[in-house]
């Protein structure tokens, strides 16, 4: 998740951001229509931005596949590990897609919107369903990972309770 900040007026837009947003904007950058309105461009971005993270949900779906059938395989330590990464990055994505959706709908409904030129409110309209749709996949791929934490969790809980009353029946066992 990169933070930006984005300063709007009639006449401009300025863009305040560390050096790896910047390398970001500079990216999106060649595909936006200077033309348009500083508004429009705000949207532009906000589109682009939000397309940006879709190949990524796709090689973390990708990934969650692999580990699932890692996972199958053997339920070992390294695989555990990964997953519980894999979920951490996840949901700092799912956070990060939750806030710009929300943004952009409370800008929707921001006194001053209504009055946007036709070409502004469509570019807004798919500014919000791309977060949309981002942040569907997002919560998603979130729930998935965490009903499959949930049931290795759950797998391991009943091996250690397993080994315990092993434990406790040969100590037992010993001290007879």
């Amino acid at each position: 998740v990169i933070p930006i900040t984005l300063f709007l007026n009639d006449q401009s837009l300025y863009i305040l951001g560390y050096d790896h947003s910047l390398a970001l904007i500079e990216e999106v950058f060649p595909g936006l229509d200077e033309s348009r309105s500083p508004r429009h461009l705000v949207f532009q971005l906000l589109t682009a931005f939000t397309k940006q993270y879709v190949p990524l949900m796709d090689e973390i779906a990708q990934q969650r596949d692999k580990l699932i059938e890692a996972l199958r395989q053997k339920a070992n330590k390294t695989n555990l590990e990964s997953l519980a990464n894999l979920q951490s990055g996840t949901v700092y994505i799912l956070m990060g897609s939750k806030q710009n959706e929300q943004m952009l709908a409370e800008l929707k409904d921001m006194p001053g919107q209504q009055d946007l030129e036709e070409d502004e409110a469509e570019q807004l309209r798919d500014a919000i369903i791309e977060a949309r749709q981002l942040s569907n996949m997002c919560d998603l791929n979130t729930r998935v990972l965490k009903e499959i934490s949930s049931s290795y969790n759950n797998v391991l809980s009943n091996n250690l309770n397993n080994n315990v009353t092993s434990l406790t029946i040969f100590s037992i066992g010993i001290s007879i």
